[in-house]
């Protein structure tokens, strides 16, 4: 664990600017995100980490879909408009708003980098992406980060209650994921 000191006190001292333009073009790209997200919270600290990560992972996720929406929606479109079932759940995300992109963003089907790229290219309102995209994010975020910024206290702790802290925080992260998916299933199936 003292590598999670030494990577706190670098990325303190010399590297955050850095850390934040990689998180940066982490988040834009369809790659997963959470390694960084729970090295924001070793890094810095849960409440530095949660809000470092959220408005990166955030903006990460809008320069996505933005690109998206101006590089490869006609080509996207046209495709959707071949296929009916494709037609059918782009109208059905336009139709449902915000609500629709926060369940689709909810589900684990599609990882999340990938979501970006679908969302901007579907006729889905910018709106109505940027609410959904702030609601859903603040969940993931607050467990991966707190995986890291616990890691980062673990650290200070005697062996034997390294361990048992371990044990804690890896038992209410699989809760959490549980509940999360559990409920991003439900929605998902009320809406159908």
């Amino acid at each position: 664990m003292e590598w999670l000191q030494d990577l706190s006190d670098s990325a303190t001292q010399y590297g955050a600017l850095a850390f934040l333009l990689l998180y940066l073009v982490v988040a834009t790209l369809p790659m997963p995100r959470w390694p960084l997200t729970v090295a924001a919270g070793a890094a810095f600290g849960f409440v530095k980490g949660v809000a470092i990560a959220l408005i990166v992972s955030f903006l990460g996720a809008s320069c996505a879909f933005l690109a998206s929406r101006y590089l490869f929606r006609q080509g996207v479109q046209k495709m959707i408009k071949r296929r009916p079932k494709l037609k059918a759940v782009d109208e059905a995300i336009r139709d449902g708003g915000w609500r629709a992109v926060a369940l689709l963003q909810m589900s684990p089907a599609v990882p999340f980098g990938l979501q970006n790229y679908f969302l901007g290219a579907s006729r889905v309102k910018m709106r109505s992406y940027l609410i959904g995209t702030a609601l859903t994010g603040l969940p993931s975020t607050l467990i991966y980060v707190g995986a890291g910024a616990g890691g980062r206290m673990l650290s200070s702790f005697d062996s034997g209650m390294k361990w048992v802290g371990l044990g804690v925080g890896i038992a209410v992260t699989v809760g959490l994921s549980w509940w999360i998916s559990r409920l991003a299933k439900r929605r998902l199936a009320a809406s159908a």
